[in-house]
């Protein structure tokens, strides 16, 4: 999928993985952002994840400014509810889209 996003919009994809021990996670893959965009004038995030990354962008994401857009797809509903609800109901971007199948 980030070879496909890519070639069609030229977009820099950034994989990784999501290690998660409950505290926030995304402040170093910031930090890596940071230092590669420094190229750039200015960008835009659009925030891209599965399963426990889905998780993870609905609790942390929704904590920096850059990250517009965001497709979460199949994340966990069944952990910490209450939080998951008040990323959404807090984050201050475009768009956040949860998707969800039988396939994780």
């Amino acid at each position: 999928m980030a070879k496909r996003l890519n070639q069609k919009y030229g977009c820099s994809v950034i994989c990784s993985s999501n290690p998660f021990d409950g505290r926030n996670p995304l402040d170093n893959a910031m930090e890596v952002i940071k230092d590669y965009v420094a190229q750039f004038d200015d960008y835009t995030i659009y925030y891209l994840v599965f399963s426990n990354g889905a998780l993870i962008g609905a609790w942390f994401g929704t904590n920096y400014s850059k990250i517009k857009r965001m497709a979460l797809v199949n994340g966990p509903l069944m952990y910490n509810y209450h939080k998951t609800k008040q990323g959404v109901m807090s984050f201050n971007g475009e768009k956040m889209t949860f998707i969800y199948g039988e396939y994780d």
